[in-house]
């Protein structure tokens, strides 16, 4: 990898700031970039290799792969801050409390949505896979996205 792989997700206080300006750059709300269209956009990009007829997928796109879902899972359920290793008790990344961002239940819906569209794909994959080591992936990445969408209380 040359270094140019994103290391984050974009915050969900970004995706709400970003849509709402989005819009109201284009008159006509139709061919405005939007939310669902963007997160579409980078599931297809980080998944290019399930359009193939059999999948093989190296380590480094496995392992931008499972990053991607836990970025997904952090936003719909943001680990808790004894496990986040940072900031002060109360305190996130030690900048004082932090009020939700706007939005934050759209957001999560779309990212949820985004979770089941993907695990669809996977599923119809998995079968066609090119070799034990994509399979096996694509299998487990299915087991996370089920973790996050139906977490055990």
């Amino acid at each position: 990898m040359n270094g140019d792989t994103p290391k984050k997700m974009p915050q969900p206080s970004f995706l709400s700031a970003v849509q709402p300006e989005l819009v109201a750059m284009s008159t006509d709300q139709d061919a405005a970039y939007s939310l669902g269209d963007m997160l579409g956009d980078l599931r297809k990009a980080v998944w290019s290799e399930l359009g193939s007829g059999s999948p093989k997928i190296d380590a480094y796109r496995r392992s931008l792969q499972r990053a991607y879902v836990t970025q997904i899972g952090n936003k719909i359920t943001p680990p808790k801050e004894n496990e986040q290793g940072q900031g002060f008790p109360g305190f996130p990344q030690g900048r004082g409390p932090q009020a939700p961002p706007p939005n934050s239940g759209e957001i999560k819906n779309m990212l949820r949505g985004e979770l089941r569209d993907l695990d669809k794909e996977l599923a119809s994959a998995s079968d066609k896979a090119g070799d034990r080591e994509t399979r096996l992936h694509l299998e487990g990445v299915r087991a996370q996205i089920k973790e996050i969408l139906e977490p055990k209380q």
